[in-house]
């Protein structure tokens, strides 16, 4: 990727960081500005149940859930631990966190908030790529620290208002496509399904392998996760099925939540994983009402 742009601003109760090139928005970002959620912090607390042989345990933070960490080392009840926190996602189930080897800190409970929207993105950008950063409000604008191939700069107008027509249609479940096919994107307790559509007319073939970019697309942009399981038009060629596979597996090489894709399955469905990083999209425009 080349000359891109990181976009930021603060509205209807979010931090909004959008990456493009050109128009096209490639990763977006997104965070409460009061009760922001809490993947990506550190947070220090107290060991309150091991796993037998003490390689795991749960760590009680004074925060909503418990932190669940796997250790190297041998965890003991009642010791105290500095973790970064994974994910927030499950109500009712701890939280998958990170042990980490800073020194020991006073008392219990969040010791680095979780990073703003912008700062995640900036961090999975490449450092070599040439990036300029747009910003709406000052006080984000005064906590960019510049380097090497990066500037920054306070826009008086809106950074991104593109964003909020983009925002709508990313909650929205189908996806159209050209040629009259589109994706239904249907997130579950379970797992996400997404179906593809062949429209009236259209290639089974060539629409999968359009569909499998999209699907790698908005599976990003919405941040899902988890199991994800993709119902592929049906298609009778065997190097047809590896080159769909081979399509959305470069399709999301590149994500930074990091994406397992498996086999497709003789119904034509494809399995893929993706690793939980915090609430989906869907879920921060359903509180603030959008």
């Amino acid at each position: 990727m080349s000359g891109l742009r990181l976009t930021c601003d603060r509205a209807n109760g979010l931090i909004r960081a959008a990456v493009w090139s050109g128009k096209m928005l490639l990763d977006l970002y997104v965070n409460r500005i009061e009760n922001p959620d809490l993947s990506g912090a550190v947070v220090r607390g107290k060991v309150v149940r091991v796993l037998p042989g003490g390689k795991g345990g749960w760590i009680e933070c004074g925060l909503k859930e418990k932190i669940y960490c796997e250790s190297a080392v041998t965890l003991s009840a009642g010791s105290l631990c500095t973790l970064r926190i994974q994910s927030t996602l499950g109500q009712g189930k701890a939280w998958p966190g990170l042990l980490l080897d800073s020194a020991p800190a006073d008392g219990l409970g969040v010791l680095t908030p979780p990073p703003l929207p912008w700062q995640t993105a900036l961090a999975n950008i490449d450092p070599q790529t040439p990036l300029t950063l747009h910003f709406k409000a000052r006080e984000d604008y005064e906590a960019f620290e510049p380097a090497a191939h990066r500037s920054a700069q306070v826009e008086k107008e809106a950074v991104h208002p593109e964003l909020d027509e983009i925002l709508d249609a990313l909650t929205l479940p189908t996806v159209p496509l050209s040629g009259g096919a589109s994706l239904v994107i249907e997130p579950t307790q379970a797992l996400v399904a997404i179906d593809v559509n062949a429209g009236e007319k259209g290639n089974p073939t060539e629409v999968n392998f359009l569909a499998l970019r999209e699907a790698a697309r908005q599976i990003r942009l919405r941040n899902l996760s988890g199991l994800i399981v993709i119902d592929a038009l049906k298609m009778k060629n065997r190097a047809d099925k590896a080159k769909a596979l081979n399509v959305l597996t470069r399709a999301t090489a590149s994500d930074p939540a990091g994406v397992q894709v498996y086999e497709m399955t003789k119904l034509g469905l494809i399995e893929l994983t993706r690793t939980r990083r915090g609430p989906p999209l869907g879920a921060f425009i359903k509180e603030e009402g959008l």
